[in-house]
């Protein structure tokens, strides 16, 4: 790919990939670090078609796993994270009120994943499926239980 490819590449892109890795990551930085971990893997995979939903869809992939990748790994080698919650409750740390930001954070990064892809990105679910690698039949569910757990967050429900 020569540069001005590459350029008009990653302009077409970076914007929705990221936004989508930002809303999956536990920070700016791990956003940082798997948005260019995501593209560095697309570039060496070899991947090659001129269908603009089929590089969306692989980059999404690409990103999922590496995200997951991550959190399997931290989670086997850091016992230091269950430690470090707090004991404040949701509310009790953010008072009454609770924005979408947090409500989206306090989902597990699944949920976050599927309403992401569904609402920000516009997704079918077959490309959700293909994305997060669940089965297509399932995404229905998994959105609407994502949905109703989001829902009662910004409601001030659920713990």
């Amino acid at each position: 790919m020569d540069p001005a490819d590459f350029r008009r590449w990653y302009e077409a892109v970076s914007d929705d990939l990221y936004r989508y890795i930002r809303r999956l990551a536990d920070s700016v930085d791990e956003a940082d670090d798997l948005f260019q971990s995501t593209l560095a893997r697309y570039l060496g995979s070899g991947f090659d078609s001129n269908d603009p939903t089929e590089c969306r869809r692989y980059l999404f992939r690409i990103a999922t796993n590496l995200y997951r990748d991550r959190k399997r790994w931290t989670r086997r080698w850091s016992l230091g994270s269950l430690f470090e919650r707090g004991s404040e409750s949701p509310e009790e740390q953010y008072g009454e009120r609770i924005d979408v930001r947090r409500a989206l954070a306090r989902l597990p990064p699944r949920s976050r994943a599927l309403l992401w892809l569904a609402y920000a990105q516009g997704m079918e679910h077959k490309e959700i499926a293909e994305v997060l690698d669940v089965a297509p039949a399932s995404v229905r569910v998994l959105l609407a239980r994502a949905r109703k757990k989001f829902l009662s967050y910004l409601e001030g429900g659920a713990k």
